[in-house]
């Protein structure tokens, strides 16, 4: 009975998470793309933004996805939450003042009206799956952090494609 949204914060924060990634299908763009989002003035912003960037990265290598860059979540106008803390447009389960992880990022991943049978086929869901995991691991190594065990696949060669 509460948003997709909500439910996924108020888990990442029950779990105490210290990195957060939402995966979407993207709408109306008409791209075979990945775009990544990070909270404009968030805390850890550039933390978020090194963190996206290799997600980003990592999905566009895996697949033939074109990668889009990393945006601000104010900057597509389309939201209708606002930040408490800048007052600007923001991506709720980005809000730092809603998600207490430290390191956000949302992935838009293919357009829907063009991407459904790419998002479907199995095996390009795995390689994005693999391609976040890597990104985290190298995510990670850059923070300087080993919470994490990336296990043996962060270590193998990116698949072809």
């Amino acid at each position: 009975k509460i948003s997709g949204y909500a439910w996924e914060v108020g888990r990442a924060n029950a779990l105490g998470a210290g990195i957060f990634i939402s995966v979407h299908h993207n709408a109306g763009t008409g791209r075979h793309a990945v775009w990544a989002f990070v909270h404009d003035g968030g805390r850890d912003e550039a933390g978020s933004r090194l963190l996206a960037g290799i997600l980003a990265e990592e999905v566009a290598l895996a697949t033939d996805l074109e990668n889009r860059g990393v945006y601000p979540d104010s900057s597509t106008g389309r939201n209708d939450y606002r930040c408490p803390a800048t007052g600007r447009l923001a991506f709720y389960s980005l809000d730092e003042n809603v998600n207490k992880a430290p390191y956000r990022a949302l992935l838009e991943i293919g357009d829907m009206g063009r991407d459904g049978d790419f998002l479907r086929d199995k095996r390009n869901r795995k390689a994005i799956g693999k391609a976040i995991k890597r990104g985290i691991a190298r995510f990670l190594s850059r923070i300087g952090s080993t919470a994490y065990d990336a296990g043996p696949e962060a270590d193998r060669a990116r698949p072809p494609r």
